[in-house]
């Protein structure tokens, strides 16, 4: 999501075309990133995951409840792997998958259009130190209210784009253009306030 909402954002003045484009790149990079990070993880080279159950909030952090031995030492234990582990690796791997492949789907088309082409990897660079900033404070918190946050986020990133992106229909009737930016802003607002009881 983020990186569509990255790749949107950059691409947002081009053609449909450059947009879908870059959003293949963004989905390639995600699912090389996904399956690697399955294949790395134990057991290695096989799809599926050996993982610890998950009772409470607090398994997320276990760094609080280290028991200490009798001669002192602390024994550091991890009991929600892997759901830290496997994302730190996939943020890791979506790094090089971007570098690779996103100059290959945007050098071309966007030195014809005299942009630089390196305006959608550096969208993507932002928010990924912030999003392994935001799964180690937060990652217990996120895996409870997901279903919630999910939603929530996305009425509101689909009311940000259709208010800053102009939309346009062709009536059947008339063969005439119509914007409508103020009908899908309301029409999002009111679904916000639908799911949230709040308005925008």
């Amino acid at each position: 999501m983020s990186h569509c909402s990255a790749t949107g954002t950059a691409l947002y003045i081009f053609s449909s075309y450059s947009t879908v484009l870059m959003h293949t790149s963004a989905f390639l990079e995600c699912s090389i990133a996904a399956l690697c990070t399955l294949l790395l993880l134990s057991p290695t080279s096989e799809l599926r995951l050996h993982s610890c159950g998950v009772t409470s909030i607090q398994d997320w952090y276990s760094v609080f409840y280290n028991p200490t031995l009798q001669g002192g030492t602390t024994l550091h234990c991890t009991v929600v792997y892997p759901l830290y582990t496997s994302v730190m690796i996939y943020f890791s791997l979506q790094i090089p998958a971007m570098i690779i492949f996103r100059p290959i789907f945007s050098n071309k088309r966007f030195t014809q259009r005299g942009v630089d082409s390196a305006s959608p990897i550096y969208g993507a660079l932002y928010f990924l130190p912030l999003l392994v900033l935001l799964q180690t404070v937060a990652g217990g918190i996120i895996y409870y209210s997901f279903p919630y946050l999910a939603l929530i986020l996305s009425v509101v990133s689909l009311t940000v784009h259709l208010s800053h992106f102009r939309i346009r229909i062709y009536l059947r009737s008339s063969h005439k253009v119509s914007a409508m930016p103020e009908a899908s802003v309301y029409f999002c607002s009111a679904s916000f306030s639908m799911v949230t009881g709040s308005s925008l």
